[in-house]
């Protein structure tokens, strides 16, 4: 229960996709067990946001009003309003056990060598479509953390020290969520060691909506897509890999397979 001049920690927490569980996300960032003086809270509001009547009850030293909608853009937002020593990025669909903070704080001093790490992202979900995806997200989240090389950053629940966010880039924004894969290469590629400390706990709520979860697939795709196909020079990429389904995705169509038959007999 120190004072601190500045905050240890500053959580953002960007209000779009909220699905609806923000209230219980900022209960549970204001219920934690470490002292409210090592810890700030950052809402990053986007213009579209339809609860304005609840942030009135809010201090504005919290709040950032955005002019952006995209969660990126308000993850970027936020890192530029933050006054902590380290960053920690999540979602307005997901709320830390009261404990996060302070085993968070427990991996900070416990591993000095890393930059930043991801903790365990707890699946909660209420239909048959939710169950699916969350299978889908949980099983691709184990890999990056567990088995890909520098794949290590979930961002509903990272944390990560100012400096090496700040060498990074930060998130970049105009590719979607695609530029979690982005940073994470960016860290990577600079020699900062990402860990992963399931220890800390959050939940994240699965809406189970196919109109949602179309919609963040081809937020995804897109940025992808712009990313690997657009002209720039990146020396990050090189790390990524082609989609198998870009070479592959004309394999069964007649009229292409004629043309690639009518190149071949006129060059025979």
């Amino acid at each position: 229960d120190l004072p601190y001049s500045k905050p240890v920690i500053s959580v953002i927490i960007p209000m779009e996709y909220h699905r609806d569980q923000w209230e219980r996300c900022w209960e549970s960032w204001n219920a934690q067990t470490v002292a409210r003086s090592v810890y700030e809270l950052i809402l990053v509001v986007p213009p579209d946001f339809q609860d304005r009547a609840w942030l009135d009850g809010i201090s504005a030293d919290c709040l950032e009003l955005s002019s952006q909608s995209h969660d990126i853009d308000l993850c970027a937002a936020g890192a530029k309003r933050a006054n902590g020593k380290y960053l920690l990025f999540t979602e307005a669909h997901c709320w830390p056990e009261p404990d996060a903070l302070e085993r968070c704080l427990e991996a900070i001093n416990a591993n000095p060598a890393w930059a930043g790490f991801s903790c365990l992202s707890v699946p909660v979900t209420h239909n048959r479509l939710s169950r699916a995806e969350a299978h889908m997200y949980v099983t691709d989240v184990e890999y990056g953390m567990h088995v890909h090389p520098w794949r290590k950053i979930n961002d509903n629940c990272f944390v990560t020290s100012r400096e090496a966010h700040e060498s990074c880039g930060g998130f970049k924004v105009g590719v979607g969520h695609f530029a979690e894969w982005m940073l994470a290469a960016s860290y990577h590629q600079r020699g900062y060691k990402l860990g992963y400390f399931p220890e800390a706990r959050f939940h994240h709520y699965f809406c189970g909506s196919l109109r949602e979860l179309d919609a963040f697939t081809l937020d995804f795709v897109n940025g992808e897509i712009d990313y690997l196909g657009g002209e720039h020079d990146d020396f990050n990429i090189h790390l990524f890999e082609i989609p198998p389904e870009w070479p592959d995705q004309g394999n069964f169509d007649r009229d292409m397979a004629r043309a690639v038959l009518n190149i071949a007999l006129q060059g025979l």
